[in-house]
């Protein structure tokens, strides 16, 4: 025979994992699997026990293994989302305690679930609607204690909560002012959490703006050095029409394309890349000055169409571009050709694809070049194609989806990068 009593406990409890999961999934910004996510918490609802405490043991596994394997999370990260999984439903629950037993004392029994996959709906709608993350956090050392201050305020509320269901005599103004008191308490732990969060933005963006700063110094003693060039083209020219040498003018212009070259990918920097990509700006800005002054061709196709990153960050990218960069034009330098090409456009899933090439003389071989201290070029240390393999690596274990990738012919190096 059909048993509700049975059946409406695990079905709510199904749904309220399943919003849970994908909340928090959400929030340290990685990819919700919908589909996975549902079977998941299907399964964990079946294992409902009556006993809160055996609930706890399998809470602490399930989630565990769905945030280590299914959400493909490191281990920081599971930690992280472990403690907010347990943190949410009890704030939820403090929630409905304060709706039930102070604003809305009248109110159904049974509209209190209900109310609860309200809220977390809403949550989850806001969430993935204005696209807060606190991804942030998972890069710093504070995760392990924020970790544990949001287990043990959730902890203190949950078995506080028991204390208060199981017992007959505390009157309904007593759990108002329980919910209230651990509702506050909940609520600082929230803010101390988005306070980090910020404070890790913030860093971050120092760090970009720094390297942006040192990027411009080197902008403006490059263009000091063009501006040397250019009043050396000047004078030529006029010594040039002093002396009647006019056959001569048209083969020396010629040769100064590079000049138009240089118009040409200050333009495309100002009209795409200032706006969408501003941590690459600066760079690009800077190498384009530098082509100038070294007599290096250097292009630029940005045929993207999306320019959000999904796999790193403003200053990750910014750090490996301008490491790619930097080793392109050195060894172009070397080269007969002396031209560098950077191509940007959309991969698969709108991920941003960069490709570098530069000319070389002989083919390379690419086994090696991402070792700590090994170069190809003699005086140079080595670390530029280490840094930004390190930076793939770290992204990798964070579950991202990026791919690197180095090439080489007899003429032409290609480093081909999709984040």
């Amino acid at each position: 025979m059909f048993d509700s009593s049975r059946i409406i406990p695990i079905i709510i409890n199904l749904v309220q994992i399943f919003l849970q999961f994908s909340i928090i999934t959400s929030l340290l910004k990685r990819q919700v699997y919908w589909g996975i996510t549902l079977a998941s918490s299907v399964v964990i609802a079946l294992l409902y026990f009556e006993n809160p405490w055996i609930m706890l043991g399998v809470f602490y596994v399930s989630t565990a293994v769905y945030y280590i394997l299914i959400a493909k999370m490191r281990l920081k990260q599971a930690i992280l989302a472990i403690a907010m999984n347990l943190f949410l439903p009890v704030l939820i629950s403090n929630i409905i305690d304060i709706i039930y037993h102070g604003l809305l004392p009248t109110i159904h029994v049974s509209f209190m679930h209900l109310t609860s996959m309200l809220i977390l709906v809403a949550l989850l709608i806001a969430i993935r609607h204005y696209k807060f993350d606190i991804a942030h956090l998972t890069r710093k050392k504070t995760i392990f204690a924020l970790s544990s201050l949001m287990m043990i305020t959730a902890l203190i509320a949950w078995t506080n909560n028991l204390h208060f269901s199981a017992s007959d005599e505390f009157t309904r103004s007593a759990q108002l002012y329980n919910a209230l008191w651990m509702f506050t308490m909940q609520s600082a732990v929230i803010y101390i959490v988005v306070m980090l969060n910020k404070l890790a933005v913030e860093i971050e963006h120092h760090e970009f703006h720094r390297l942006y700063t040192d990027t411009l110094e080197d902008s403006l003693d490059n263009l000091k050095m063009f501006k040397h060039g250019y009043r050396d083209m000047i004078n030529t020219l006029l010594a040039m029409c002093g002396l009647k040498r006019f056959d001569q003018i048209e083969d020396y212009l010629r040769k100064r394309t590079n000049d138009i070259r240089h118009d040409i990918n200050i333009s495309r920097i100002n009209n795409r890349l200032k706006d969408n990509m501003p941590y690459l700006y600066g760079i690009f800005l800077a190498k384009a000055i530098l082509a100038e002054s070294t007599k290096v061709r250097f292009n630029m196709d940005i045929m993207a169409r999306s320019f959000e990153l999904k796999t790193v960050s403003g200053e990750q990218l910014s750090r490996m571009v301008g490491n790619l960069l930097s080793n392109a034009f050195e060894a172009a330098l070397q080269s007969d050709e002396k031209s560098v090409t950077v191509r940007i456009t959309n991969h698969e899933d709108n991920r941003i694809k960069i490709e570098i090439i530069n000319s070389i003389d002989s083919l390379v071989d690419t086994s090696n070049l991402t070792k700590k201290r090994f170069s190809t070029k003699e005086g140079h240390t080595g670390y530029g194609l280490y840094e930004v393999q390190s930076i793939i690596d770290r992204q990798k274990k964070e579950g991202m989806k990026i791919e690197f990738n180095l090439r080489s012919s007899d003429n032409t190096f290609i480093a081909e990068l999709i984040v």
